[in-house]
């Protein structure tokens, strides 16, 4: 009976670069698209968190990678601030999206994939990061297709389908606004 190598460390290290790079192509592809042949959608990043599918502007998304190291500072946690990750050589601020969204505690996922989102604050130009559950992807949705959310809170913006279901998008300024306000 013959049995598949299991990935080494560096495999699969390797292979969580990938999808970091892909991701980052992605990204870059469909910000700076030719507007000549495609036409004026926004470009979503769509993820799961807490069992909810979300969606983000990807012109807000700095980077997505796998979560590496994050530090703790004790002195300043609280429910919404997490520590400090690390990211391409720097340390952005951590941020606990469900307690930032005041989201019911949510069961454990069971295909739970985490990813490390790095969002760039339009306001103060800083970068700060969260934990999401899993990244799906950038896709680009048609507005014409976008439903008002019934949902309640500042964040949410209207609900967009995907191929998971419908997302809720969030509004990346409302995101990053609540944000710093955990960082004081």
């Amino acid at each position: 009976m013959a049995t598949e190598p299991v990935p080494s460390r560096s495999e699969d290290s390797s292979m969580n670069k990938g999808v970091g790079s892909d991701v980052a192509s992605w990204l870059e592809t469909l910000r700076s698209a030719d507007s000549a042949t495609l036409p004026a959608h926004p470009s979503l990043l769509f993820f799961r968190h807490a069992g909810i599918e979300m969606a983000i502007a990807a012109s807000a998304i700095a980077a997505v990678d796998v979560v590496g190291f994050t530090h703790r500072v004790p002195h300043r946690q609280n429910d919404v601030f997490r520590g400090l990750a690390a990211i391409e050589g720097d340390l952005v601020p951590l941020v606990n999206l469900a307690r930032l969204l005041a989201m019911p505690t949510a069961a454990v996922e069971e295909d739970r994939v985490p990813r490390l989102v790095v969002m760039e604050a339009s306001a103060s130009g800083g970068r700060w990061g969260m934990i999401v559950d899993m990244v799906h992807g950038v896709e680009m949705c048609d507005p014409e297709t976008w439903q008002p959310s019934i949902e309640e809170g500042s964040c949410v913006q209207n609900l967009v389908p995907s191929e998971h279901g419908n997302a809720t998008l969030l509004d990346p300024d409302e995101l990053s606004r609540l944000a710093s306000g955990a960082f004081q």
